[in-house]
């Protein structure tokens, strides 16, 4: 596979941000993740390649199979117009074939409703920072695409010190209601 093939499957899990389930539409959530950071992705970043906003036929065929993909799975539940936000409460997570609810409140929850942008920008930093040095090495994309697949959302759980963020789901319009 060409280095190409893996920096698409790189946007395509860093095109969003790591922790969009627990931003709100005024904190960044139609914000990218750290890929720009990436030294596999500075061929796009010094020629301008971002899917979302690039007008080449490439770009715009990898930005399409971003929106194909996240509405196969809306296609489930048919249109929802609103998308949820972590609020006071939390959220509660409900299964779509067996209706059972997972109360969704994380240990940092003062600090994430105090200074919402301020802290989730920060952990992303944090998570950011646990990749390691040989997977963020130029050469090694696909074995940055494989840590950040397999585990990041690991990273992610360790840096809030709970394992229920692994069933945080990066379609916030698919999988959780506000409670």
């Amino acid at each position: 596979m060409s280095e190409a093939y893996w920096q698409t499957k790189i946007w395509g899990l860093l095109h969003d941000p790591v922790l969009k389930a627990l931003h709100n539409n005024q904190s960044g959530r139609g914000e990218n993740s750290f890929w720009q950071q990436l030294p596999v992705m500075q061929n796009w970043v010094e020629n301008g390649w971002n899917p979302e906003t690039s007008g080449g036929t490439v770009m715009k065929h990898i930005h399409q199979a971003d929106w194909i993909a996240s509405a196969s799975d809306r296609g489930a539940i048919g249109s929802i117009i609103q998308s949820v936000n972590y609020k006071d409460d939390g959220l509660q997570i409900a299964h779509l074939l067996s209706g059972a609810k997972l109360n969704f409140k994380i240990p940092q929850h003062s600090e994430l409703l105090n200074k919402r942008r301020e802290y989730l920008q920060k952990q992303e930093q944090n998570l950011f920072d646990k990749i390691p040095v040989e997977a963020k090495k130029k050469e090694n994309y696909k074995q940055l695409f494989w840590w950040l697949w397999r585990c990041l959302p690991e990273a992610v759980c360790q840096e809030f010190q709970d394992k229920s963020l692994i069933l945080m789901p990066a379609e916030t319009r698919f999988t959780i209601r506000s409670r």
